[in-house]
C-alpha cells in the first residue's frame, strides 16, 4: 500500500507555518496536490517536492494575509467600507469604443 509520510509532512509544515492552526491546511493542500498530479508517495524525490510545495504554499498564505491586513487597515482608516461606498450614477451615454489602428472598425 502506498502510504504518505504524514509525520514528516506535519513536521515540515510546522517549520514553515506562522500559525499552528494552518498546519493541517498545508498538509491537506499537499496531499490533494500530490493526488491530483499523480505523485508517488514512495518516490525518493517526493519529500523534496513536498518540502518545496509546503514552503511555497506557506509563503503564498502569508502574503495573502499580509495584503488582506493592509487592505482592511486602509478601509478602517478611511472609515468607510467598499460595500457601503456610494456609487456614482451613470449619466448619458458611455464613451465611444476606440479601436487600435491595425484592426478594422465594425
Amino acid at each position: 500500500m502506498n502510504v504518505p509520510p504524514i509525520d514528516e509532512m506535519y513536521r515540515i509544515a510546522r517549520q514553515y507555518s506562522r500559525r499552528p492552526e494552518e498546519v493541517d491546511d498545508l498538509v491537506q493542500d499537499l496531499l490533494l496536490e500530490a493526488v491530483i498530479t499523480g505523485k508517488d508517495f514512495l518516490d525518493a524525490h517526493f519529500m523534496a517536492w513536498g518540502r518545496g510545495f509546503l514552503r511555497n504554499r506557506a509563503a503564498f498564505i502569508a502574503r495573502t494575509e499580509a495584503r488582506r491586513r493592509k487592505r482592511e487597515e486602509r478601509i478602517h482608516e478611511r472609515g468607510t467600507s467598499p460595500l457601503t461606498h456610494p456609487l456614482v450614477p451613470c449619466v448619458g451615454e458611455s464613451a465611444p469604443i476606440r479601436y487600435p489602428r491595425n484592426n478594422r472598425q465594425p
